[in-house]
């Protein structure tokens, strides 16, 4: 790439050349999921989908589309967060958030198996609503980070970008200030 931009500035030096956007984008959203309370969380939500997907029977999979129908008359795929595309991430925090409730039925219900593997964990996590640190604010917290990242991606990736769409998607990314995202820390002029 460097190479094509020496060549292009050769022979047209009133053309701008630049980094790849969306490749910052993705290194950027890959160093923050690497942060302590990101990657707990993920690895918090991958073992809720991983434990509903391995127990498919009554108390598990099968108990949550039946909550799934009572509560929202649909069932919802949860989404299991992949490692190397981390837009993943967001589907699975998004899937995950949004059978909430169906969720916090399932591990309540009579059929929830308590003495399975990591279903103590799991009922722990579903029902974690307490204080300010609870996991669905990690959640929460996750999603606010990396949905304007994923925004701006989606942005970028089009056949049709120009520098003011690369300025805008920066310019949108920083707008969402420290403190929107982390209400309980003193906001920085990083």
């Amino acid at each position: 790439m460097r190479k094509t931009w020496r060549l292009l500035r050769e022979k047209l030096p009133h053309i701008f050349t630049y980094g790849c956007a969306p490749h910052c984008f993705n290194l950027h959203s890959k160093d923050i999921l690497k942060l302590a309370e990101f990657a707990d969380t993920v690895d918090d939500l991958n073992l809720i989908v991983n434990y509903m997907n391995k127990h498919t029977q009554a108390g598990g999979l099968a108990t949550l589309r039946k909550h799934q129908k009572a509560c929202y008359g649909k069932l919802i795929a949860i989404q299991r967060a992949g490692k190397t595309r981390w837009t993943s991430v967001i589907a699975c925090a998004t899937s995950v958030t949004a059978t909430r409730d169906a969720l916090t039925r399932t591990v309540n219900d009579k059929d929830f198996d308590k003495r399975a593997e990591n279903a103590t964990r799991v009922r722990k996590l579903i029902l974690d609503a307490g204080d300010d640190d609870s996991f669905w604010d990690r959640v929460a917290l996750l999603i606010r980070v990396l949905e304007p990242l994923r925004v701006a991606l989606l942005a970028l990736q089009a056949d049709n970008v120009t520098m003011g769409d690369v300025y805008a998607s920066v310019s949108s990314v920083r707008a969402t200030s420290p403190a929107d995202l982390f209400p309980s820390r003193p906001a920085t002029d990083t």
